[in-house]
């Protein structure tokens, strides 16, 4: 009898939890620390205080008669119940978020056309999720997406022919007349086929790997440029033996044809990798052309509501690592 009614104790004290006292910052903190590890990044990210973040959590403790956390040399690591627990409070941000941006899609009414331009190797990376919740909250927007590299598509954003670019870049640059901000950050790996004699080596020097063929972007993009900085800083010379290509679907042809290397955004490798179709070879291109940036017209986000309800979806994948 006793057992019995422990259990409807607790479970009467989660629904009073759950049902009355939960609230939103509630969440935000769980997910925030599960994200960033610190109780001092939880809080700048929140804009409170660490004494804050402390009583909110002691609140949730407290309330469900649970330790969701542990204390490690003045450090805070969310015990399994946490952990758990953090993963549903992102689940309902998220759902928050997309009901957030439903709604506002009805509100504003968001119709029209949307004209997004991209380097390659982002097309397959951000662009799916973000124009998928696009369409679905705004099923009437018009979206069409035109790739290049990005001293192609900027003329085209100032001109009016497009409506943001999305690019990698390894630092920022005021450019007249252009807002922009990050969107994520992710490496790039320098890759092969299974089958190149330098995929079973342990260790490389850069000297020996631009020895071989290799793909990389057009002479005049920025990001070739760039990458010919790295080679010179890293103490060798660029590849003479050059596939120039900004086909995705080609560069994996290629790999598979002939002995060649290229380079690919890590979250690209993954499913390759996994299916040996793949090697990433043993040498480190640092921070490399590694975040993601977007790109439009100052005032635009203000006037073209489609435009605001994509960088809004932007921004919500580049926060949970999409």
């Amino acid at each position: 009898m006793s057992e019995n009614y422990n259990l409807y104790s607790s479970a009467a004290q989660e629904e009073g939890f759950f049902g009355q006292r939960l609230k939103i910052q509630h969440l935000r903190i769980l997910a925030a620390l599960a994200r960033l590890k610190l109780v001092t990044k939880v809080a700048d990210a929140l804009a409170i205080t660490q004494p804050a973040v402390s009583k909110q959590l002691a609140e949730m403790e407290h309330s469900l008669g649970i330790a969701i956390i542990v204390r490690e040399r003045n450090r805070l690591f969310l015990t399994p119940a946490g952990k758990r627990l953090a993963q549903h409070a992102q689940a309902v941000l998220d759902q928050l978020k997309r009901a957030e941006l439903e709604l506002d899609a009805v509100r504003f009414g968001v119709s029209g056309d949307l004209r997004i331009g991209t380097v390659a190797s982002l097309a397959a990376v951000m662009l799916p999720q973000a124009i998928a919740t696009l369409k679905q909250n705004a099923p009437d927007v018009s979206v069409s997406v035109t790739e290049g590299h990005f001293r192609e598509l900027l003329p085209k954003l100032l001109n009016g022919a497009i409506d943001i670019a999305i690019a990698r870049t390894w630092h920022e640059q005021e450019i007249a007349g252009v807002a922009q901000r990050p969107l994520a950050s992710e490496p790039l790996c320098v890759v092969a086929d299974p089958g190149h004699p330098l995929a079973r080596r342990d260790h490389l020097e850069w000297d020996e790997v631009t020895q071989w063929p290799w793909i990389l972007p057009d002479q005049d993009s920025i990001a070739r440029q760039e990458l010919d900085a790295f080679f010179t800083r890293n103490g060798t010379r660029s590849p003479r033996n050059v596939i120039t290509s900004l086909s995705l679907q080609l560069n994996l042809a290629l790999l598979r044809e002939m002995p060649v290397i290229t380079l690919f955004p890590r979250s690209m490798t993954r499913p390759h990798i996994a299916r040996g179709e793949m090697v990433e070879l043993p040498i480190r291109v640092d921070a490399l052309l590694f975040e993601t940036r977007c790109f439009w017209r100052i005032g635009q986000d203000k006037s073209n509501a489609t435009l605001n309800l994509l960088l809004r979806n932007l921004d919500e994948l580049g926060a949970n690592g999409g």
